[in-house]
């Protein structure tokens, strides 16, 4: 149960990356992770 739960959170996170990398605050985003 809890691999399939692993599974549906990394879905998710694949749709909001998706949906960030398509915003010009997307890699302003990513610079302020990576520091």
């Amino acid at each position: 149960a809890f691999g399939t739960i692993l599974k549906a959170l990394a879905k998710i996170a694949a749709k909001v990356v998706k949906k960030l990398a398509t915003k010009p605050g997307a890699t302003y985003m990513l610079k302020q992770n990576l520091q």
